[in-house]
C-alpha cells in the first residue's frame, strides 16, 4: 500500500544503525534503471559448476532522500518482491536482508534501506549433467521507494551463469560488505521469552551481561507499535524491553520475532516463545 505524506527528517533508534555499504560501481549485465533507483543483479562468482552453490545480489543504488523498505515495512510501504525465473537445475533461495535504518515521523515509523543496499539470496545447481553451457538467471522486481510520496516500481534484471569452475567475481567486496551488515543467530548461552498483556509485550533476554540499551525490530508487522517508546528495564544479566502493543493486534502469535539491535553490536535475531 502507497503512503503519502512523509517528510524526510528522519531519526535512527540508535546512532550506531549500520546500513550496508555498497558504494562501488558493479558491472553493467543485469542493471536496470528505475524512476528513483538502479536495480542490478550480481554474483558472488563468476561462474558455477553443477551441484554448487553461489550468492546472487539484488543491489539497490536509491536517490538521495528516498528508501526503500525492510522485510517488515513498518506501519506503511511494501517491501520488495522478486519473482525469479530461472533453469530447473537450479534452485533460488529466499531473500536474506540486512539490517535496516529505523525511519521515524510522527505517527508513521517505518523500516528500510537509503543510499544502497544489497539483498542476498543463495543459488544452488543440480548436481547433474546438463547440455547447457550456462544458466540464464531473470527477476522481476517489484518495490515502493519513498521520499515525500511513494511510488511503485518494477525493475527486470537478468545474470548469465557460465557453467565451469567457481570463482571470485569483481563484486566480491559488495557481498563481504552485505554480510557485514547482515543479523546473526542467537548466541547458545542467551535465553529469551516474551510475554502479552492487555497494553504491551514484554521480551525478556539474558544475554549474561548487564544490557542498558537496545531496540527491537519485530520481523513481522502488526504486533507493536512501531512509534512507541520502547521501555528498558536493565538487569545484571540482560534487560527487559516493553514494547507497546499495535492496535491492530488482532491474532495471537506463538512467538516473538526480530532483531534486537544495541550500540557497537552486529543486530541478533531473536525468537522469543511466548509464555
Amino acid at each position: 500500500m502507497g503512503r503519502s505524506g512523509e517528510r524526510s527528517q528522519r531519526a535512527r533508534a540508535i546512532a550506531a544503525l549500520v546500513v550496508c555499504a555498497v558504494g562501488a560501481s558493479p558491472s553493467a549485465a543485469g542493471r536496470q534503471r528505475g524512476t528513483h533507483a538502479r536495480v542490478d543483479l550480481l554474483s558472488e562468482s563468476p561462474a558455477m559448476p553443477p551441484g554448487g552453490v553461489t550468492t546472487l545480489g539484488l543491489r539497490f543504488a536509491i536517490d538521495d532522500g528516498w528508501h526503500i523498505y525492510w522485510r517488515n515495512p513498518g506501519e506503511s510501504g511494501g517491501a520488495p518482491t522478486v519473482t525469479w525465473t530461472a533453469p530447473p537445475e537450479l534452485s533460488v533461495a529466499d531473500l536474506e536482508w540486512p539490517m535496516p535504518t529505523r525511519f521515524a515521523t510522527p505517527g508513521d515509523t517505518t523500516y528500510g534501506y537509503e543510499h544502497a543496499v544489497l539483498l542476498l539470496a543463495s543459488v544452488r545447481a543440480a548436481d547433474q549433467n546438463t547440455a547447457s553451457t550456462a544458466f540464464d538467471v531473470q527477476g522481476r522486481v517489484d518495490y515502493q521507494i519513498c521520499k515525500d510520496v511513494c511510488v511503485k516500481e518494477t525493475a527486470k534484471v537478468s545474470r548469465t551463469l557460465p557453467i565451469g569452475p567457481a570463482g571470485t567475481s569483481a563484486d566480491a567486496d559488495l557481498f563481504a560488505s552485505a554480510r557485514a551488515a547482515m543479523p546473526v543467530a542467537m548466541p547458545a548461552g542467551w535465553a529469551v521469552s516474551a510475554s502479552v498483556g492487555a497494553q504491551e509485550w514484554v521480551l525478556d533476554i539474558d544475554t549474561g551481561r548487564p544490557e542498558t540499551t537496545a531496540v527491537f525490530f519485530p520481523y513481522q508487522g502488526e504486533l507493536i507499535d512501531d512509534s512507541a517508546a520502547q521501555r528498558i528495564d536493565a538487569r545484571p544479566k540482560g534487560l527487559s524491553l516493553h514494547l507497546k502493543k499495535s492496535r491492530n493486534y488482532s491474532t495471537a502469535r506463538p512467538s516473538l520475532d526480530g532483531l534486537l539491535i544495541r550500540p557497537g553490536e552486529r543486530a541478533v535475531e531473536i525468537s522469543a516463545a511466548v509464555r
